[in-house]
This record gives structure tokens, sequence and C-alpha cells, in this order.
């Protein structure tokens, strides 16, 4: 586990709304938001990252790079702007990529605005992923 591998990981259980404390057990607070397997799988990449002891710098341990992830993401702001955008257009909530494939749009005006957000999504992605 190297640090990019560490911060990749965080990022994504922030992006996947399964950020959660790092000192308290992945399966007892995120029972009720995945499955266990899966709770099981992320407490067993938390401790590999522990077991690392790698040296995170300005944010100086996961939980401080938790807190910088949480404090703002703009995956949670570019989230809020697809949902301000499903909600205006009176369509179904659910991811940009899923609308594209399933026509969960009115018109190519609506069609357009979904792929250029989702490549401003994927370049997000990308800068987070290299942090």
């Amino acid at each position: 586990m190297n640090l990019q591998e560490a911060k990749s990981f965080l990022t994504k259980l922030e992006s996947e709304g399964l950020m959660y404390h790092l000192d308290d057990d992945a399966v007892d607070c995120l029972n009720q938001v995945t499955t266990q397997e899966r709770a099981e799988q992320i407490q067993k990449t938390v401790n590999e990252i522990y077991s690392a002891s790698l040296d995170w710098g300005e944010y100086e341990c996961p939980i401080g790079y938790c807190i910088y992830l949480t404090k703002f993401s703009l995956f949670n702001y570019m989230a809020d702007i697809l949902d301000n955008f499903y909600t205006k257009n009176n369509l179904e909530h659910c991811c940009a990529l899923e609308s594209l494939i399933g026509g969960n749009y009115e018109n190519e005006e609506q069609k357009a605005w979904l792929v250029r957000f989702g490549e401003v999504w994927d370049r997000v992605e990308q800068r987070e992923l290299h942090r």
C-alpha cells in the first residue's frame, strides 16, 4: 500500500458516501449503507493503510486526509449540481452516465449537458486520484 493508493481508496469511500471515522469499525458504522462483506473489505483496507505507516504530510494521518475530503468535496458539489439539474428538469435522479445510457433526458440540450457533466466529472476524478 502506497500513499497514492491510500488516498485513492479514501477518496473513493468519500465519493461513494461510505466515509466513516476510521478509528471505529467499518462493519459497525456502515451496516445500514452497504453489505457486511463490503464493510469487512473496507476495514481490511483501512487496516492495511495504517499498517503501511505512510507519511501523510500536511494531513498528518489518514483521518486528517478524511477531514480534508469531507470539508469540501468537489464530488459532493458536483453531485449537488447534478441533483439540481434533475430537479429543474423534472427527471429521474440517477448518475449522469446511467441517464445517458437509459435515455433519462427529454431533449438534445439536456443530453449535451449530461455529456459535458460526465466529462468534467471524469477530469475531477482523475485530478483527485493523482493528488
